[in-house]
């Protein structure tokens, strides 16, 4: 198929209308890109601002809560919500059962191991991590 362009003002749509979509990608691009650095330099809370469906962010920001501040009530709410966004993420799971050891919780915590596990039994942090704290639950 091609595209007539012999005409001023369909060579002038042409270009607009891939400047418009260049321009698009470029933004998104550029907005992924500021997230990432942010996230790398402590600003988690602006990466979350600018990309808020990034469970990575949702995670680091749990655990600064849980490890940095010792709040495992908040740290369980970012938690959450990045096991939400990506269920798949065993990282994510391991991070929320040691809120919930910490917190006290024997039960959510075991339950989150045994996720983490069932979505990822290959999971290289699993070995160390997972198994400590499934060994603790006992």
């Amino acid at each position: 198929m091609q595209i007539s362009l012999n005409s001023p003002l369909r060579k002038l749509l042409f270009a607009a209308g891939g400047l418009l979509l260049v321009s698009a990608y470029v933004f998104a691009a550029a907005r992924t890109y500021r997230a990432h650095y942010l996230s790398e330099h402590g600003d988690i809370a602006s990466a979350i601002r600018l990309q808020p469906h990034n469970a990575d962010y949702r995670r680091q920001s749990g655990e600064v809560r849980l490890y940095s501040d010792l709040d495992p009530q908040h740290a369980l709410q970012d938690l959450s919500a990045s096991t939400a966004l990506n269920p798949f993420s065993a990282q994510g799971w391991l991070s929320m059962a040691a809120a919930y050891q910490i917190s006290g919780n024997a039960e959510r915590q075991r339950e989150s191991i045994e996720h983490a596990v069932s979505v990822d039994p290959h999971y290289p942090g699993r070995g160390v991590g997972g198994s400590r704290l499934l060994w603790c639950t006992r």
